[in-house]
């Protein structure tokens, strides 16, 4: 077996590095592998985590022209991306269920003197998915890339804002068998935008430190 089939073969639940498990290809977003083998070296070999939302690429152009300096941005599961959007909205609520990593992305947000972010820990799952939904707020971009995403997608369908943005993290899970988590979201997400006839559209790209490619889907919301 050649190097290059070696790099790019994939495993039980993907035809390659290349292609997400609903066996869609990267196309277009091919060359972002360079840019992810790169950064995975940095974490992997020193340590170095990059400032960026760990979501595809090409998702991270399009949050980069979607957020303001006024947007609110829900977080369901936090990381590198919270510090990310801070310095690009005017708030972040963000949710995290592992006690030692939010201690550890709060450190950060103290580090950079960063005041817009409120940054919650959920002892248990509905303090988790039911994060901000009595608080009657409205969000630019809700970011579902943790846990129970199925749970946490049907209150995100509730906050999203005129013209905002939902976003849900690696929507190509558990494909297979009886389905899952995150087929629940998928549904979930779909019906919405379906029902509300909103623009929605799916992105198969690599990630930073990620060496093989996913999928996400995005939902847009109406502006009034």
């Amino acid at each position: 077996m050649s190097l290059l089939v070696k790099l790019i073969s994939g495993d039980k639940k993907r035809r390659s590095r290349l292609h997400d498990e609903k066996g869609n290809f990267a196309g277009k977003n091919i060359a972002h592998i360079f840019p992810a083998v790169y950064s995975g070296v940095l974490r992997i070999v020193f340590g170095v985590r990059p400032e960026l939302p760990w979501i595809s690429y090409e998702g991270i152009t399009i949050l980069e022209k979607h957020l303001t300096s006024q947007s609110k941005v829900l977080e369901f599961g936090s990381g590198m991306s919270t510090l990310w959007y801070a310095k690009r909205a005017s708030r972040v609520f963000s949710v995290e269920s592992d006690k030692i990593w939010h201690e550890k992305i709060s450190s950060l947000i103290a580090g950079e003197n960063l005041n817009n972010v409120d940054l919650h820990y959920a002892e248990d799952s509905s303090g988790y998915t039911g994060f901000m939904s009595d608080s009657q707020e409205k969000f630019d971009l809700i970011m579902i890339d943790g846990l129970h995403r199925s749970l946490c997608a049907d209150n995100a369908i509730k906050m999203l804002g005129p013209g905002g943005m939902l976003y849900l993290d690696n929507s190509d899970k558990h494909s297979s068998g009886s389905g899952g988590d995150l087929r629940g979201a998928e549904e979930a997400i779909l019906a919405f935008a379906k029902k509300n006839g909103l623009a929605y559209w799916y992105i198969t790209d690599f990630a930073p430190t990620c060496l093989f490619v996913s999928q996400a889907l995005i939902v847009r919301n109406r502006l009034v």
